[in-house]
């Protein structure tokens, strides 16, 4: 179904205006839809396929804009959820800090003990870089090593 939308000149230049100076690609994408709209009698598949989005998308932006204006339109209710570990993140700065922990199994277990919140190794490797924490990587010892060699050599220095 083709939805007509009558816009005043002041809607469509501010349209326009802003479809390429917002810093999200998604609300750029969602105000080219409706500028587009506006401006021609195209269906909401074929604008779907102008600015990549599915027609649902396109009716749905459309529908927002004439119910909510622009600030409807602009606003992302993108929900991004924060870690348990976020309201200790000091506390075990400091406790870590105090002492050498080797392994990632080994940080868990301070973590747990510390909070109570238990976490597996991957989300608590992401913590560890998050609070600024690097791994140190070990060197190997070459395969062809002379012990007596090498002794001799720190007997010279």
């Amino acid at each position: 179904m083709l939805i007509q939308m009558n816009l005043s000149e002041e809607e469509i230049r501010l349209l326009n205006y802003k479809r390429f100076r917002e810093d999200n690609p998604i609300i750029q994408k969602r105000l080219h839809a409706v500028y587009l709209k506006s401006q021609m009698p195209l269906s909401n598949e074929y604008i779907g396929v102008i600015v990549d989005a599915h027609r649902n998308s396109v009716d749905r932006w459309i529908h927002t804009y004439l119910e909510s204006g622009l600030k409807g339109l602009i606003s992302l209710n993108y929900v991004h959820r924060e870690s348990e570990l976020e309201s200790y993140k000091e506390m075990i700065k400091e406790n870590i800090s105090e002492d050498y922990i080797q392994t990632t199994a080994e940080f868990s277990h301070r973590i747990f003990t510390l909070t109570g919140v238990s976490r597996g190794l991957t989300q608590v490797r992401k913590f560890i870089r998050k609070i600024g924490f690097n791994y140190l990587h070990s060197g190997h010892i070459p395969a062809k090593a002379d012990s007596e060699k090498q002794r001799e050599w720190k007997e010279k220095i």
